[in-house]
Parts: structure tokens; sequence; C-alpha cells
């Protein structure tokens, strides 16, 4: 028998693997949960300590929240895959900056005097 040339096995292998993949489709092991445009961060502005610190903790509860509703809520018995779809940090709004004491220590110098 003659052996399949270089074409027949490519499209044969291309097959085999097509219809693994439709099979493995039908049949997922998890429900994706898919989060963006978060932008963590984005209250990391020059404003009072104390308005971050609330804002902050309100976010972190909120999402953490939503976390825990769907690890809890499981869809058709199966876990979710949590999916980070692109901004998940705002770096570019971040603009903490080290107090004058921290960055005298840096830089050599004392600044309390």
């Amino acid at each position: 028998m003659a052996r399949p040339n270089l074409k027949d096995r490519i499209l044969a292998a291309r097959e085999e693997s097509d219809a693994r993949r439709d099979e493995k489709s039908n049949h997922e092991d998890c429900n994706y949960l898919v989060v963006s445009d978060n932008h963590l961060g984005e209250f990391i502005k020059d404003h009072a300590r104390i308005e971050y610190l609330k804002r902050t903790a309100d976010l972190d509860r909120d999402f953490c929240n939503f976390l825990e509703y769907f690890g809890n809520h499981r869809r058709g018995g199966k876990p979710w895959r949590l999916v980070i779809n692109g901004d998940m940090l705002d770096f570019l709004t971040v603009t903490v900056k080290p107090s004058e004491r921290a960055q005298g220590e840096v830089s050599g110098l004392n600044l309390s005097a």
C-alpha cells in the first residue's frame, strides 16, 4: 500500500485536529467570566488620603463580592475561569509621590533641619 503524500497527511491531521477541537468545545469543563476596564488605580491621585482609602476600600469590597458570587454560583455545575480582558490596572493616572522626607532620604538630604 502506498504511503499518503505530504498534502494528504497534512489534510488528515488538520481534520483530526478540527474534530478534537469541536468535540472539546461541546464539552467545556468550565464557564468563562470575562472582566475588563476595571481601571484599578484610577483613584490614586492627589486626593485627601481618607477619601482615597474609603473609595479604594469600596472598590476592593465590590470586586471581591463580585468574584465570590460567581465562585459560589456555578452554571451547569462547572467552575468559572476568570479572564482579564485588559485595562485592569490604570497606571497612567497613578500620581502617588513619596513624601519630602522620603525624597530627602533617597537623595541623602536632611530636609527636616
